[in-house]
């Protein structure tokens, strides 16, 4: 699998929206690329094939595509407007005034950079996690007045595609497919070139194809910004059938956006909460920057190799300069003398990933329990790398561990 990508730049990454629901603050073209791709080849892109990201699909989206006429040459699209490099951006829109017009969508309707000629109070509502109101199994997020859910999905697949998880009933796939058709994105309701497969099958599939002949067990890691799946597949005869145990655990509550809350409990302590609240309600633009700058220095470079970590220097004044008016007290003084910013340590940021990675290897245990031998293990979803990727590895080095 390969990008299109032209230039790099530092892109953050990750489920950047999920945080500000854990303070519960107040909340009121890539198309045009899109569209280009398909128009100037030759050859087109007969079938759209959705992949199934589960419950992280409701904050962060990739795709990938391919010509039918090389269908084996995969490519991943990692153009996002303003970033090039990473493989997902944000499902988050950003509306005017009235809720009719986009005026952004992806990383820039989240993340915009401090800037302090023009900083307003209250800062923007970003719109997410729309698309949990298909779900029977989440509670529903309160949208502003005015804007139905369907329109919001609706406006979100105009600019990019968008997955269905497993979970879902045919009524909300149903729901999806009228949102596709209405966004352009197919010329007829009942089109045969939309296909909904779930992420963890698509692995399966991939990882069948690296083993060539071997057969037996495969094993599926999704480890995603909420939650990490367990579920094995048994490759026979060139076929693949889903292993399902109901009364076996084979999921964790923990993901990426665990390690976001952990570094922001980090943050209070050298803040104070009501500093982190405060600038979360009233400047969610900086909060938001601040967090895409968390992972873009700190948690998507980690890897949990002492020798290889150099002190973090996090400038508060460069990243989210109006936090410094709601630090109070000794924590200010502290912070004044050290011209306000925080050294971030190795042992800080292990402890900020521990939580996730103890989760993690719980589960494999309980898996491995079973005596059950397994060809290989597909690391797939949003937080494999890093950290993560470097514990399976050491632990369960007898399993061969694979990736995308």
């Amino acid at each position: 699998m390969h990008s299109n990508s032209q230039s790099s730049q530092n892109p953050p990454l990750d489920d950047l929206g999920s945080i500000s629901s854990y303070y519960k603050p107040v909340s009121t073209k890539n198309r045009q690329y899109y569209t280009e791709m398909h128009s100037n080849s030759q050859t087109p892109y007969n079938k759209m094939s959705l992949s199934d990201d589960k419950l992280g699909s409701t904050s962060i989206k990739g795709f990938a595509y391919a010509h039918v006429s090389n269908p084996s040459e995969i490519i991943a699209n990692d153009y996002w407007q303003e970033f090039t490099g990473p493989l997902k951006t944000d499902t988050v829109l950003r509306y005017d005034q009235n809720l009719k017009n986009v005026e952004a969508w992806g990383l820039p309707a989240l993340v915009q950079k401090p800037n302090m000629r023009k900083t307003f109070k209250g800062g923007f509502s970003p719109i997410q996690f729309f698309k949990l109101h298909l779900s029977k199994k989440f509670d529903k997020p309160n949208l502003p007045e005015g804007l139905y859910y369907k329109k919001a999905i609706t406006d979100y697949l105009a600019e990019m595609l968008m997955t269905v998880p497993a979970e879902y009933t045919e009524h909300a796939k149903d729901i999806m497919k009228e949102s596709i058709y209405r966004a352009g994105l197919i010329s007829t309701r009942d089109s045969d070139k939309l296909k909904f497969i779930e992420e963890s099958m698509a692995a399966a599939m991939y990882c069948k194809r690296m083993l060539q002949k071997q057969q037996g067990t495969i094993v599926i890691l999704d480890c995603g910004c909420y939650k990490v799946d367990f579920k094995t597949f048994e490759l026979k005869n060139n076929e693949l059938n889903e292993n399902v145990n109901k009364s076996l655990k084979t999921t964790e509550f923990a993901g990426g956006a665990c390690v976001d809350k952990e570094f922001l409990k980090f943050l209070e302590k050298k803040v104070g909460e009501f500093a982190v609240s405060s600038l979360v309600k009233e400047y969610n633009d900086q909060f938001q920057y601040m967090l895409s700058e968390f992972q873009r220095q700190i948690k998507l470079p980690f890897t949990g190799i002492k020798k290889d970590f150099k002190i973090i220097k996090f400038d508060i004044k460069k990243v989210c300069p109006m936090l410094k008016q709601y630090v109070i007290g000794t924590l200010r003084s502290k912070l004044e003398r050290d011209n306000w910013i925080i050294d971030i340590g190795f042992d800080e940021v292990k402890l900020m990933f521990d939580f996730v990675v103890d989760k993690v290897i719980n589960l494999i245990s309980l898996q491995l329990t079973l005596g059950i031998t397994y060809t290989a293990m597909f690391l797939v979803g949003g937080f494999i790398g890093g950290r993560i990727n470097l514990v399976i590895s050491v632990i369960f080095l007898s399993l061969n561990a694979v990736m995308p």
